[in-house]
């Protein structure tokens, strides 16, 4: 079975830290509520990966259930794995492979931030680590978004090359007759 480098991991958790925030973000609020973090429902985006990562770097506990809904995220359809391939392009075999990977490496990766974020002696050390992961996150979940919108947006049917093509019709055919009752 693959395995994942610790920056692929790091990465994992990135992206489905993202993810999850775009996906479930009342999810994460209800995990880090049970864990004795105040936060607010209507918390942005952004402070919100502040305040996972640095969650993340003071809970045990709260990095187990983040695990479980990083976990959901990775499964889904559309998640892709390091290779790049599609979960639901891939056979079974895979798939299940893929499974494991995306639970050890979550599990890896937390452990990685959390260690590299306390490895930051220096309170200033030490938020700036935060934010970068933070900043991280919402690169990827502007990266998912714009993805999201882009398959949004493409057309599904070419609607409205038939309303042109109608409308010019349409003026063609009372340009004919106006001008054959100018003529008589």
């Amino acid at each position: 079975m693959a395995q994942l480098t610790q920056q692929q991991s790091v990465d994992l958790v990135r992206k489905a830290i993202a993810k999850a925030i775009l996906d479930r973000k009342p999810a994460i609020v209800a995990a880090m509520k049970r864990n004795g973090i105040i936060v607010s429902p209507s918390v942005s985006d952004k402070d919100l990966s502040i305040m996972v990562f640095e969650a993340v770097n003071r809970s045990t506990k709260f990095q187990k259930e983040l695990a479980g809904v990083l976990y959901s995220e990775t499964q889904v359809p559309g998640f892709l794995n390091q290779t790049g391939e599609e979960l639901t392009q891939a056979p079974g075999d895979k798939r299940a492979a893929w499974t494991q990977v995306a639970a050890l490496g979550i599990d890896t990766g937390l452990k990685l931030i959390s260690n590299r974020i306390n490895q930051k002696q220096a309170d200033k050390d030490r938020l700036a680590a935060i934010q970068y992961n933070a900043s991280e996150v919402e690169r990827l979940k502007a990266q998912i978004e714009l993805e999201q919108s882009r398959k949004d947006a493409a057309p599904k049917t070419p609607v409205l090359t038939y309303v042109i093509v109608g409308v010019v019709a349409v003026a063609a055919v009372v340009g004919i007759v106006m001008l054959v009752r100018r003529k008589k």
